[in-house]
């Protein structure tokens, strides 16, 4: 059987809570789980996890040990080890509370599911998988029922989901990045809100806000920046390499472009260009230090003289923030927390690629040996 690679996110380790991996396990088993929890991003990481994903092994009426497909390897996420071969002990249906980076709670159904060593993970159920495009910030899960898959009428769980599902989605520079201002460029740690910065569309416009925040990359190769080497996109741009998280969105400009979206100029997050010669992901090797440029609407700037977004403050931005950020930004845009509202930042400055979109839009450039810019 083929092995396939999704991602999972694991909630910690624990005693093993099926005593009998064999058999179903007891309603007094079962009721320990409930109140489980896992806080902070010390015990809630994304973890990419390889196995032979057999569905119907999966949901047989037995925990899956028995039928095979179960072995399964990932990187340990704590101490960055491999970890290879590990039994599937506990896989059952279960609703979770999860806290958002805003301080909101949503409750979803999902599967967890414990390994013979000990480490937890959940995923949502498939009828959530798209929402979670749009949750990239946890605070907190919690476990408040569980049931077997053979005494449950749960959706069907697709185990084997997108493997793109917990990439969080944080929109920075790398500090050390120059960006163009009326005075010239200016390393971006350097910029206050207030401060004038040059933009693509608008001329000099002052930043409304600017946010701060350094990660350890070293064991969430998610969050590792994406490094665009000088003249990788074309017409000798970025002019030095510039570093960005992996979601921070990219000008593209292109016949390729125009054929796709009906347009030449895009935006695209840079780990979708990944794999486009002098692009790719940084070693996790040190903390890295990102920072958030906000202005009164979503605009293009001048970074290492490549053209790239200011943060974008549509229906899910402020999701992807801490909520220390998220209540400065509201405090300056209080209307942003208005539902559906038609507001001019939230009109972003170009058209924004999806995700298979942007992969499919990269995998034309390289087939064609067209750089992203160009006539």
């Amino acid at each position: 059987m083929a092995t396939k690679t999704v991602n999972w996110m694991w909630i910690g380790n624990d005693d093993q809570y099926n005593s009998t991996p064999q058999t179903n396990m007891t309603d007094a088993e079962l009721a320990k789980l409930i109140g489980v929890s896992a806080t902070g991003s010390k015990q809630i990481k994304p973890v990419k996890v390889t196995g032979e994903l057999n569905q119907s092994n999966f949901q047989d009426t037995f925990n899956p040990n028995g039928g095979g497909g179960t072995n399964m390897s990932y990187t340990d996420p704590v101490g960055n080890v491999p970890v290879t071969n590990v039994k599937i002990t506990a896989f059952l249906d279960v609703d979770y509370k999860i806290t958002l980076g805003d301080g909101s709670t949503t409750t979803q159904k999902g599967v967890f599911i414990q390994m013979s060593n000990g480490d937890m993970f959940f995923r949502p159920n498939a009828y959530y998988v798209n929402e979670w495009d749009n949750i990239t910030v946890i605070q907190k899960v919690e476990i408040v029922s569980v049931a077997r898959f053979a005494d449950s009428s749960a959706v069907n769980p697709n185990v084997s989901f997108k493997p793109t599902i917990f990439d969080v989605e944080i929109v920075c520079f790398v500090a050390g990045t120059m960006i163009a201002t009326p005075e010239g460029p200016r390393a971006v740690e350097t910029l206050r809100a207030g401060d004038l910065v040059l933009t693509a569309d608008h001329g000099p416009r002052p930043l409304a806000w600017v946010g701060s925040r350094s990660l350890d990359t070293r064991h969430q190769e998610n969050l590792r920046p994406i490094r665009i080497r000088a003249g990788a996109l074309g017409q000798g741009l970025p002019e030095a390499d510039l570093r960005v998280s992996p979601q921070h969105r990219i000008l593209v400009r292109s016949n390729i472009a125009r054929t796709m979206f009906g347009t030449d100029e895009v935006l695209v997050a840079a780990k979708h260009l990944t794999g486009l010669p002098g692009i790719e992901i940084e070693p996790g090797d040190a903390s890295v230090g990102y920072v958030h440029l906000l202005f009164d609407r979503h605009e293009l700037v001048f970074a290492n003289g490549a053209v790239s977004e200011s943060l974008f403050t549509g229906p899910q931005a402020l999701k992807m923030v801490s909520a220390q950020a998220r209540d400065e930004i509201l405090a300056l845009f209080p209307e942003l927390a208005q539902t559906g509202a038609e507001i001019e930042r939230a009109v972003p400055a170009r058209l924004l690629v999806k995700g298979s979109e942007g992969r499919k839009l990269a995998e034309r450039h390289q087939r064609n040996g067209k750089p992203v810019l160009h006539a």
